[in-house]
């Protein structure tokens, strides 16, 4: 009577990691799936980041010389 119950506990616990394993396995996949479409989408939030920042300091640059070429007309309109 011991020896089936501790027989059938062992077959219990094999039977559990063997489902574990396959379940594990049987998602894979999906995992897989999930983390490309994390770095996809890291990718292009990355992207947008570079082009949002590269906008901006466009921006900047043409503002800086703006205003650089108003300071410049005013200095020149004082002098006359």
């Amino acid at each position: 009577m011991a020896s089936e119950k501790v027989r059938r506990q062992k077959w219990e616990a094999e039977r559990i990691h063997e489902i574990r394993a396959q379940t594990v396995k049987g998602l894979e996949p999906e995992i897989q799936r999930i983390v490309e479409r994390n770095k996809d989408e890291l990718r292009k939030a990355h992207d947008l980041h570079v082009e949002d920042m590269r906008r901006k300091k466009q921006e900047w640059l043409e503002e800086h010389e703006r205003k650089m070429q108003e300071t410049r007309e005013r200095l020149l309109g004082d002098k006359e």
